[in-house]
């Protein structure tokens, strides 16, 4: 590391990468970085808060600990010199710190820089950097604690900044020349703010507007709803930056409040159906004969999305898939509901995978949730593997490969392989006989390890009787 001056602004020194560093190759600066910030968050963690106010490590985690000027709290804080390389090196440090040992004011200061460079368009950083900035984004997220009678009003404040950006970011058009999925990478930049703010929910319903319109409007949306709803997932997912060691500030009841605030109020919107064409020609008609206004039902389907049932059921599993069954026991039934009519609608690749480990959750902890709906989930299974297994030799005799089509496959074999051990025979054998072809076609498989899974499976359910 070096202090040097940024461009344009001769009196105010940066940290960059040195001479030596620079000319290694870009996977070399990574793994380096990387381990650098790790080491960072094991020295500074192990220090008492007291230690780290005396050190002044907030202030030095932007500084790196290079001479330089004094700088007050309120100065630009994340150095821009080589595409910000040096933030995994800040990040370590900030991982270590104790709450109370960030300064309120640098602390706030850090939380806008960083939330300013993720969603900005056109700031250059490589993709590794990005996910370090958002470490930072989610951690100071979770730390900020303002202090005083003005503790609300500063975090609502800020809040209000990133709702004000996310609803502008779903009225953005797509650029697919200079960069097609920039607003994707903003808005989960956002939902990691979230992630680290609801890790210490609070009760006052006022706190908690950015979650909710989030959730709320994410999957409403017809130009990114069905791009963005997976990535709701982030609000759940496990975080190294909020551990435990890390001193991040995370509620016992965190997981569960989650479920109940973006999960459980949402479940009916997977059923949706698009406005029915008589109920709009009946207002129609009521208008025409001096009505002042359509019902309510009517309006809010006007208003709906015709993605938004698979949309909600998107979100619904990607966030279910990180969450423990006793989180959602109680609406087990519903649950289950949405994954037998959504789950052939869900795209290859992270959201079927979600969809079947919140169905294996459930078939571990309450296998008889399943039995009413066994002859849909068996009908899928085997549509799905058929239809992946024939992509698969296409992909085979082109001389490619597609790892989401495989673990597709997998999945499916996977929970096909699992029902005769866990369901009297009676209920499965009336699937048996449509099963056998499709499963001897698939003991061809082209992966060694899909053939041997579909051999096992074809062999358990000759057995029934």
């Amino acid at each position: 590391m070096e202090s040097r001056n940024s461009d344009g602004d001769s009196a105010e020194p940066r940290v960059g990468l040195s001479a030596e560093a620079q000319t290694f190759t870009a996977k070399n600066q990574d793994m380096y970085l990387h381990h650098l910030g790790l080491l960072a968050a094991s020295v500074v963690r192990a220090l008492s808060q007291d230690e780290q106010i005396a050190l002044s490590l907030d202030r030095e985690a932007f500084v790196l600990f290079q001479d330089g000027p004094e700088t007050s709290a309120d100065v630009k804080t994340f150095s821009p010199l080589d595409e910000f390389r040096t933030v995994p090196l800040v990040m370590g440090i900030l991982e270590g710190l104790y709450p109370a040992a960030i300064e309120e004011q640098r602390h706030l200061t850090a939380l806008e820089d960083v939330f300013e460079h993720l969603t900005t368009f056109g700031t250059k950083f490589q993709l590794s950097t990005r996910a370090a900035m958002d470490n930072v984004l989610t951690l100071l997220s979770n730390k900020y604690q303002p202090k005083g009678p003005e503790r609300s009003t500063k975090r609502l404040a800020f809040q209000k900044t990133v709702l004000d950006k996310f609803r502008w970011l779903l009225t953005t058009e797509v650029n697919p020349i200079v960069d097609g999925i920039w607003q994707i990478r903003a808005f989960c930049s956002i939902v990691r703010y979230i992630a680290g703010d609801v890790a210490r929910f609070q009760g006052n319903p006022a706190e908690n507007e950015l979650l909710r319109a989030v959730c709320e409007e994410t999957p409403q949306s017809d130009l990114y709803g069905a791009h963005m709803a997976s990535y709701l997932g982030l609000l759940a997912s496990p975080k190294q930056c909020l551990s435990p060691e890390n001193h991040a500030i995370r509620k016992r009841l965190s997981d569960q409040w989650i479920y109940h605030q973006a999960v459980q109020p949402y479940l009916k919107q997977c059923f949706l159906n698009p406005p029915a064409a008589s109920a709009l020609a009946d207002d129609e008609k009521d208008l025409e004969q001096g009505g002042d206004e359509m019902s309510s039902s009517t309006q809010q389907q006007q208003q709906t999305s015709p993605r938004l049932p698979v949309n909600r059921a998107v979100a619904t599993v990607c966030i279910l898939q990180h969450l423990r069954y006793e989180h959602y026991a109680a609406d087990t039934p519903v649950i289950v509901r949405v994954l037998v009519s959504k789950m052939d609608t869900l795209y290859c690749g992270p959201e079927l995978e979600a969809g079947f480990r919140v169905l294996f959750a459930i078939m571990e902890d309450e296998p008889t949730a399943l039995k009413e709906h066994l002859g849909g989930f068996v009908r899928f299974a085997i549509g799905r593997q058929v239809q992946d297994f024939q992509q698969a030799y296409t992909h085979l005799k082109a001389g490619t490969r597609d790892h989401a089509l495989d673990q597709s496959r997998k999945l499916c074999l996977f929970f096909l392989s699992r029902l005769p051990s866990m369901y009297d025979a009676a209920l499965l054998l009336p699937h048996r006989q449509p099963l056998l072809k499709p499963l001897s076609l698939a003991c061809g498989d082209p992966m060694r390890e899909l053939r041997r899974l579909a051999l096992d499976t074809r062999r358990a359910w000759e057995a029934l009787n």
